[in-house]
């Protein structure tokens, strides 16, 4: 892909459309295609890892490169991969999320034999600092934010799928009404003001669910949201121009290509598209007018790679 409509498709950091020196880019290119298209590849194939995007571009946190266990951690920024600063120890199965600039890293697992941990990080002005400890270690959950709360949903802890919802408030973390549904490698986002809890299993890759949570912060509750077309544990999620969209997701025998959408207004899912190859293990994030599908794993298990897609609705 030209240089020029990669900088289009991502934006500048924040999102807005690059533009050549003194040019308006729009006019010396052909507009971005819509569906999906390459990517600049990741600097080596990556799975099992979180993406958070900020105005200084798309994070991806954690992970296994391809098995070895990541601190590194690749930024995507105007169409070129460089690096942020790596985190304080390596993690894999991480939650994270993002507050303004702020980017959060929480829990997450160590080594090849998946123990859950309890850190918490925030990348802030350029360096990593310590938050509070999450109230109990998780790996494999699911986190995001709203109105400058830091939620962390579900996960593992010592092969236990958990039901329980943790905040981080004003810099203390306090404990929110439970899913009703223990879940681990669920997919989280925030929506309209409303937390989505989409997906996951208990325990192995033959217990997917196709079930949906939805919690709002004011009434302290979860309700049932509208089921995904598929079982999918795995998978990830983004909101992106407004819309909620779910990639992929494994199974015993196989790996989903398929991007599903929900419309907030009519609150149906229906089938986007699907990549050019299987993904699971893998966070996605919206940059411009764009979502970036960074590596993931081909195969159930480790297949980790390094392509990258791009999806424009």
């Amino acid at each position: 892909m030209r240089p020029l409509l990669l900088a289009l498709l991502l934006g500048c950091g924040g999102g807005e459309a690059a533009s050549a020196p003194g040019a308006d880019a729009a006019t010396e290119t052909t507009p971005p295609t819509k569906g999906f298209s390459a990517g600049p590849p990741l600097p080596s194939a990556w799975q099992e890892h979180a993406v958070v995007t900020t105005s200084a571009g798309l994070y991806v946190l954690g992970g296994f490169s391809p098995l070895k266990v990541a601190s590194e951690v690749p930024l995507l920024r105007d169409g070129a991969w460089g690096s942020a600063p790596p985190m304080p120890a390596e993690r894999h199965h991480v939650m994270a999320t993002a507050i303004g600039d702020d980017v959060y890293v929480l829990g997450g697992m160590t080594g090849l034999d998946f123990t859950s941990q309890k850190s918490a990080w925030v990348l802030r002005g350029g360096a990593w600092s310590s938050l509070p400890d999450l109230p109990e270690a998780r790996g494999a959950g699911g986190a995001a934010a709203m109105d400058g709360v830091v939620y962390v949903v579900g996960g593992m802890l010592a092969g236990k799928t958990r039901t329980e919802v943790f905040a981080l408030d004003k810099g203390a973390w306090r404990t929110v009404a439970p899913l009703r549904t223990p879940r681990e490698h669920l997919a989280v986002v925030a929506l309209e003001g409303k937390l989505f809890a989409l997906g996951g299993r208990q325990g192995s890759l033959s217990t997917n669910l196709a079930t949906v949570e939805i919690y709002d912060p004011a009434s302290d509750r979860w309700s049932d949201g509208p089921s995904l077309p598929r079982a999918a544990g795995g998978a990830a999620a983004v909101v992106h121009g407004g819309k909620l969209y779910l990639l992929g997701g494994e199974a015993p025998d196989t790996v989903s290509d398929q991007l599903d959408v929900l419309d907030p207004r009519t609150m149906v899912w229906t089938v986007a598209g699907r990549t050019t190859k299987p993904r699971h293990g893998l966070g996605i994030g919206s940059v411009g007018t764009a979502i970036v599908i960074p590596g993931g794993g081909v195969k159930p298990g480790f297949g980790a790679i390094a392509d990258v897609e791009l999806y424009v609705p």
